[in-house]
């Protein structure tokens, strides 16, 4: 069985505050599979983790990527 969170918002995001190197090791920390990074209105802070996970090596864990969206 696979553990996911599908709504972790990066540094990107005005109400994120923990840095990749954070999100990765809280992830890890906590037994999870795959996560989905979800700043609001916006995709550039999931591909940019997406890269700093190429550039670390990192193959432990999935990403998808994802947008929380304002409605108003």
């Amino acid at each position: 069985m696979l553990n996911f969170s599908l709504h972790i918002h990066s540094s990107y995001s005005y109400d994120g505050y923990n840095s990749f190197d954070k999100i990765y090791k809280c992830s890890k920390k906590t037994g999870l599979d795959v996560i989905a990074i979800t700043d609001h209105d916006r995709i550039d802070g999931a591909f940019a983790f997406q890269e700093w996970l190429k550039r670390k090596g990192v193959s432990d864990i999935r990403l998808i990527i994802g947008e929380e969206i304002t409605c108003l």
